[in-house]
């Protein structure tokens, strides 16, 4: 850090500090009051309104990209961006003031084979997280574990110990974390019976992973015997088939959180509903269709974020890639029924792309309930491979359901391959889609 710097860091503390204080206020008005949780964010509107402006105007001042269009402070006046515009002009996204920011580079987009590396400067990401906790009934002492992309040790993968204790400043993302490299049929069961050792109250991680142990205990009628509080499904898509399972398996309920490495975006589910409400507290979000506008109650569109926390390069208007349905916005929080798969996981048939959130996602396959893991593989036009962990109870019918589904709603030749693990990003992410074909 630099002398330039301090001022920017002590901005920072205080904000942060301002975000947890209205946090807090919030979970009290919703938990006490037993308000709906938007009436109980009553200052979200203005809170919304200051920060869009302030870091709007930063932008066009600070930053040439939004500068050289001449925008105005009113956010509709601005385009929606992706990350191939902030490819084609990494330079002029990046604020001339960048220097008196305390900020380091971030990259993503090991999932969809397009990396994007930007500058980040800060979040609220920790904050919003122990906000989470309190309201999931988080209480002090607390163990909290991590299922994520964690490298083990060679030493300690020699013994298979696929799990490691963590020294995080902050216990908010667990004290324990169990990779989800090494997770296969082979290893499920050492992964479980750790699981019961730790006694963790709570769980998180990436919903793929924590699925294919709820599926195996399923399939073995294994009894799970901790005592789990909740689990957080984050990082990844969660399927309602995915929520009833893992609920079963663990004895507890599964709540979920939507967030990016670009920190511009923090969304949470909060009752069985499992409706998605975006933090006002922490940026904005749009659900807009293909051109950029806001769509309709019960409509999909894409998720585009404006944060309000990066100062080294802005992003304002910026496309996810994610898509969801809109519900409703009401005091600053923006609420939708469901988070869909990305808009990059599609098929290609000979009239062109076949979006997976409609094939897959749309039909409700009975032979869900018998797979542990699935993953689409496509090389050829109007052909692909899908790979199956099999469940105990796969058959010819759930084979044929999948075939038939693939071939007469969106006319793509499946064959299957029977594999005990899927291909996996170096994070240690499920990849449902890879997509070999070049647009």
């Amino acid at each position: 850090m630099n002398i330039y710097q301090i001022p920017f860091g002590v901005n920072y503390v205080m904000r942060n500090t301002y975000v947890a204080i209205r946090l807090d206020r919030w979970y009290k008005k919703f938990t006490k009051r037993k308000d709906s949780l938007s009436e109980a964010c009553s200052d979200g509107n203005s809170y919304v309104e200051k920060q869009l402006h302030c870091i709007i105007r930063y932008a066009v001042k600070y930053v040439p990209y939004y500068h050289a269009y001449n925008c105005h402070t009113d956010l509709n006046s601005i385009r929606v961006v992706d990350k191939s515009v902030f490819r084609d002009n990494y330079e002029q996204m990046i604020s001339r003031l960048h220097k008196y920011v305390i900020n380091w580079k971030g990259n993503t987009g090991g999932s969809t084979g397009h990396p994007f590396e930007f500058l980040m400067s800060s979040s609220y990401d920790v904050v919003h997280q122990n906000f989470l906790w309190k309201l999931w009934g988080y209480e002090p002492g607390d163990l909290i574990m991590a299922i994520d992309g964690t490298k083990i040790d060679d030493t300690l993968l020699s013994q298979k110990i696929y799990w490691t204790k963590v020294d995080h400043a902050d216990k908010a993302y667990g004290s324990y974390v169990m990779s989800s490299l090494y997770l296969n049929y082979e290893s499920m069961p050492l992964y479980i019976k750790q699981i019961e050792q730790l006694k963790p109250k709570f769980i998180r991680g990436y919903p793929s992973a924590i699925y294919m142990l709820a599926a195996y205990m399923r399939d073995h009628n294994y009894h799970f015997a901790a005592d789990i509080k909740g689990i957080e499904c984050t990082s990844e898509s969660v399927e309602p088939y995915q929520v009833k399972i893992i609920e079963k398996a663990f004895h507890t309920r599964v709540f979920g959180q939507y967030g990016h490495t670009e920190s511009a975006v923090f969304a949470f589910t909060y009752d069985d509903s499992f409706t998605y409400a975006f933090s006002p507290y922490y940026g904005y979000a749009e659900i807009v269709d293909e051109d950029g506008m806001e769509v309709k109650p019960g409509e999909t569109g894409e998720i585009v974020v404006t944060s309000f926390t990066n100062y080294a390069m802005p992003f304002v208007r910026y496309r996810t890639g994610d898509l969801a349905v809109y519900k409703d916005r009401k005091n600053g929080v923006l609420r939708v029924s469901r988070i869909l798969g990305r808009t990059q996981d599609y098929l290609v048939n000979a009239k062109g792309k076949v979006l997976l959130t409609a094939l897959v996602f749309g039909n409700h396959f009975k032979a869900f309930a018998n797979i542990i893991c699935w993953q689409i593989v496509q090389d050829k036009i109007g052909k692909a491979t899908i790979r199956i962990i099999k469940g105990n109870k796969f058959c010819q019918d759930d084979e044929k359901e999948i075939f038939d589904i693939f071939k007469c709603v969106a006319d793509i030749e499946i064959s299957f391959e029977y594999v005990e693990q899927v291909e996996k990003t170096l994070s240690g992410k499920s990849r449902f889609v890879i997509q070999k074909l070049i647009d």
